[in-house]
């Protein structure tokens, strides 16, 4: 059962179906030559930019020519199945910058507050295992801080990652937090 959705935005014909072919065995994919106002309901989007003017933020970006106004397109013709989708690919690991106290997940950089990169850290550095409540909220935070203080920081991370409907952190009542291991670095650490 395919319940993943991927949007391919081209209007290169070809282009679309070539991709249709190579990702309906993971997923259920839509092929539009404009970028639609529900784009963000996709898991992943592609955007091939030799022919769609638009930008989304999150979207894979696709190109045959190498002077695209784009941060890091991704060259055509290339295996597509295997490099575009998160599970194989490096942009789709979470990798933490010390210095600078940010994430890079997905090609895009994004800032954390101290409390946020605190509780990350922690969670990547546990390899996908579940981190209690209790081992977050003394590792993150100050010896004042409360179980609410926890939900709104895991909720603000969940805001600031799990764009395009990805479950990146898991819950448990039980067991408490962890970072689903499709998105963490080989050995744990996540460092750039």
């Amino acid at each position: 059962m395919k319940t993943e959705k991927i949007l391919v935005v081209t209007k290169d014909r070809y282009l679309g179906q070539k991709l249709r072919l190579e990702l309906m065995k993971k997923a259920e994919v839509s092929i539009v030559s404009e970028l639609p106002a529900d784009a963000e309901e996709y898991r992943t989007v592609f955007l091939d930019a030799d022919t769609v003017p638009a930008t989304a933020a999150g979207a894979i970006v696709l190109s045959r020519c190498a002077d695209v106004p784009h941060d890091l397109p991704i060259p055509l013709p290339l295996g597509l199945a295997e490099t575009m989708i998160g599970e194989t690919s490096e942009a789709g690991k979470l990798s933490l910058s010390d210095g600078e106290r940010t994430v890079r997940f997905r090609e895009k950089t994004v800032k954390l507050t101290e409390a946020e990169y605190s509780l990350l850290s922690l969670l990547i550095r546990a390899d996908g295992q579940f981190v209690s409540r209790e081992e977050l909220l003394r590792g993150a935070f100050s010896e004042d801080s409360t179980g609410s203080a926890l939900n709104v920081y895991i909720h603000y991370l969940r805001e600031k990652l799990e764009f395009h409907g990805e479950k990146i952190i898991l819950s448990s009542r039980k067991s408490g937090y962890a970072i689903d291991k499709k998105f963490i670095r080989m050995g744990g650490n996540g460092r750039a």
